[in-house]
């Protein structure tokens, strides 16, 4: 079973869950903070490659589900050197 990584996004942090094997395999929270979002931004590349599913926790009431092609090439360069 493929490694997946689940992530749950709110104005206050970040929490990142592994799920691998069909369960739960590690979580970490990342602060809503220069420091936070390095250290996120390095968890994220160590990650490459792995499906990632989004949840985010929006003060707004209008949702709406979208998938997005991984970023490659390019666009995956230019996001990285961007944070």
């Amino acid at each position: 079973m493929a490694d997946k990584l689940l992530l749950s996004i709110s104005a206050a942090q970040v929490t990142a869950a592994r799920w691998r094997g069909g369960r739960f395999a590690t979580s970490e929270v990342f602060a809503n903070s220069d420091e936070g979002f390095a250290q996120f931004t390095d968890y994220l590349a160590a990650l490459a490659g792995v499906t990632a599913y989004v949840m985010v926790d929006a003060v707004e009431e209008d949702y709406r589900f979208e998938t997005l092609p991984p970023p490659s090439g390019a666009t995956a360069r230019s996001w990285l050197r961007a944070s």
